[in-house]
């Protein structure tokens, strides 16, 4: 029954997520702390804080909040195996699951080729996903992810 062809399709309708969007803040926040613990406040400490405040809300608004128009808002893991990922604006493309995502019992990353140069991922804590949508999406990674 692991045979792919059998396999049901896997449709996945990520939702915002309050655990990933207190992660990005957490980790610009200390960044921008660091900086400013710097001895003599150099002058370039200031445009560097700014720059990554700004890397931050663009990283929470399209990652954690899904209000980007290229947030991923909906992926379809079909009986053959292909990918089907669906931005925000409207846009559906397939994609090939890269080798180097991550299974955790809490975390999953999807990482995804578009093309030679084009890649995309998805962070997935808990919260993203209903209980049982997550708990299929790391069973079938589990059994065919690496396929």
């Amino acid at each position: 029954m692991s045979s792919r062809r059998y396999a049901a399709p896997l449709h996945l309708e990520p939702r915002p997520s309050v655990w990933l969007e207190h992660a990005l803040i957490l980790a610009h926040g200390l960044a921008v702390l660091s900086l400013a613990l710097i001895e003599g406040h150099p002058p370039w400490i200031w445009p560097l804080s700014a720059l990554i405040i700004l890397g931050g809300v663009h990283l929470v608004r399209k990652h954690a909040r899904l209000l980007h128009p290229a947030s991923l808002v909906g992926l379809v893991w079909d009986a053959g195996g292909e990918w089907i990922l669906r931005r925000r604006d409207g846009q559906e493309f397939k994609a090939c699951l890269l080798g180097d995502s991550l299974l955790t019992a809490r975390l999953v990353i999807l990482n995804f080729s578009r093309s030679r140069w084009r890649r995309v991922s998805l962070v997935i804590p808990p919260d993203r996903l209903d209980k049982e949508s997550f708990r299929r999406l790391r069973v079938r990674l589990r059994i065919e992810g690496g396929k």
